[in-house]
């Protein structure tokens, strides 16, 4: 008859056991039971059965292997290596990773009710698939997969990570469900977290797959961006389900978003950060708009939250990043050039043109003349001024000659048309 050993630790005595190497050979049985706690020093080795109770905590300074049945309903506290090739069942426990430098993590399917990963250096699950079900934080350091590892994070689970931490997960996060989303996302030391504040769909059975890219190929930028950053981009791509609504956030970091290597020349007096999303990694890309931006240098860090709605059908990818969009006073706007060419290389500054943001077409009135106080041009709207403009030519058809015009315009906003404002100036025509 095979004799049990059974180490059993009582919650109310609040008992602590400190070990060197630990060995539960085969047909023995350590449990560790509420408020009791097992800390071992370098290596642990579990042929029998090894119990954490709920309230239990187990740490492990050094490696652990496990040939057994391991139940983790407690506290488990990893500083080095795991590898199991025996039954490990954590879907009610809580695993952390701490220590400093590199962890490897090795098991079959693997169900986690709360990950915590607080550590210098990164941890490297080698498993079929990992299934968190409640909780992940990211408080320090690197968590990655190999490349055939799925790492999916249930509909009910939530994943917690600071604005500004440099904590990330490298790799693929699967998620399922909808409402508030955060994936904490990196690629080979860049990072940043893409969040969905609000995302509607069908959903537990929403499923998609988020991970990050960085040094893309370069996209385009639309009509509506001056540029899209060459830093970093998001790849979301929905395996199931529809998401018909989603407001997207950025946590961005060592993005350059003022200079680009394929920019638009678009005539602006402001400009802001804005999420930028496209269907693939070098189409074009367009704003998502802004609804708040805080935490930013306008540079290279930032939190940006999107102003407007995204949707996406089963099968599809978008692809996100940063931008540079044009944007206007909220009082409205208006600039006035004070030189133009009709020869220039740039067909845009070949005419005289009044620019603006929120300027009623009418009341407007514009005249120029030339330094013999003769009328060359005239305009009694807005858009006429703005796309058409003045061509150099007087009122006769005839060139006017290179040299000083006077402006003169009298305008109003369009939320406020009755207070008329006036603006007198020069400007000078080169030939």
């Amino acid at each position: 008859m095979n004799r049990i050993l059974t180490i059993l630790i009582i919650c109310t005595s609040y008992a602590q056991l400190i070990a060197q190497d630990l060995y539960v050979p085969s047909g023995a049985e350590l449990t560790i039971s509420n408020g009791a706690s097992v800390s071992v020093g370098p290596d642990l080795l579990n042929n029998g059965r090894l119990e954490i109770q709920d309230g239990g905590s187990f740490i492990c300074q050094g490696n652990i292997m496990n040939l057994g049945f391991f139940i983790n309903n407690g506290q488990l506290d990893m500083y080095q290596n795991w590898v199991s090739t025996g039954t490990f069942n954590t879907s009610q426990g809580e695993m952390v990773f701490s220590g400093n430098g590199e962890q490897q993590f090795a098991s079959t399917y693997l169900p986690i009710s709360s990950l915590v990963i607080n550590k210098s250096g990164t941890i490297q699950f080698n498993a079929d698939s990992i299934k968190i079900t409640e909780e992940l934080h990211f408080e320090n350091g690197v968590l990655t997969t190999n490349s055939s590892t799925k790492f999916i994070v249930e509909s009910d689970a939530e994943i917690f990570h600071e604005a500004g931490s440099t904590s990330y997960f490298e790799g693929s996060i699967i998620s399922r469900g909808t409402g508030y989303r955060v994936f904490p996302v990196g690629n080979n030391g860049y990072f940043g977290t893409f969040s969905f504040v609000e995302m509607q769909g069908l959903g537990s059975t929403t499923e998609l797959e988020v991970s990050l890219t960085h040094t893309p190929e370069i996209g385009d930028p639309g009509d509506d961006l001056i540029g899209v950053s060459d830093n970093n981009r998001w790849k979301i791509q929905l395996n199931k389900g529809v998401i018909d609504h989603a407001i997207i956030q950025i946590d961005f970091t060592e993005e350059d978003i003022e200079n680009f290597s394929n920019g638009n020349s678009i005539r602006r007096k402001y400009e802001t950060p804005v999420i930028a999303v496209a269907d693939s990694i070098q189409g074009i890309y367009h704003s998502l708009g802004i609804e708040s931006i805080f935490d930013t240098d306008s540079i290279t860090y930032g939190i940006i939250t999107s102003g407007e709605s995204l949707s996406i059908l089963p099968g599809e990818s978008k692809y996100f990043g940063v931008g540079l969009a044009p944007t206007i006073d909220p009082k409205g706007e208006v600039y006035f050039p004070n030189v133009f060419s009709p020869y220039a290389s740039d067909d845009r500054n070949r005419t005289y043109k009044v620019f603006g943001e929120l300027i009623a077409n009418t009341p407007f009135q514009i005249k120029i003349y030339n330094r013999f106080s003769t009328l060359v041009y005239n305009a009694d709207n807005f858009e006429e001024a703005n796309r058409i403009g003045w061509d150099g030519n007087n009122k006769s058809g005839k060139e006017e000659e290179t040299g000083i015009f006077y402006v003169f315009v009298k305008y109003a906003y369009e939320y406020d048309p009755e207070v008329i404002h006036e603006y007198s100036g020069t400007l000078m025509l080169k030939r």
